[in-house]
């Protein structure tokens, strides 16, 4: 049995298709909102094989650009859904995971987790 995956093929501000991002493994979902408050919707999904949630911050010119390494944050169990909301009233999204309980590897801990947004 293959595992599903997920194509996020994103345009450049030219019209042609940018490189795509591949993700292996089920369950995988995209939530687009202005996480980084420039008036741009952002694309954010965790990603299994990475080990964190991807963060692609759009730019002025409608292209899309991965937020630096130290800004996305580590997965610690496979998320099983994941949704942007202002959680904490600060006018910022903020990330907020249910990770799944059932998994090949008992260390997952599962449960949720609730990823306040920083700022820029």
């Amino acid at each position: 049995m293959s595992p599903l995956a997920l194509l996020l093929a994103l345009v450049g501000g030219s019209g042609s298709p940018a490189t795509p991002v591949r993700l292996a493994g089920p369950g995988v979902a995209a939530w687009v909102g202005d996480v980084n408050g420039d008036g741009l919707d952002d694309v954010v999904f965790p990603d299994r094989t990475a080990g964190k949630v991807r963060i692609f911050l759009q730019t002025p010119d409608r292209r899309f650009e991965e937020a630096p390494e130290a800004s996305e944050p580590p997965l610690d169990s496979p998320a099983a859904d994941t949704r942007l909301a202002d959680v904490n009233g600060d006018g910022r999204l903020d990330i907020v995971m249910a990770k799944t309980g059932f998994s090949e590897h008992p260390k997952d801990p599962g449960g949720f987790e609730v990823l306040l947004n920083q700022g820029k």
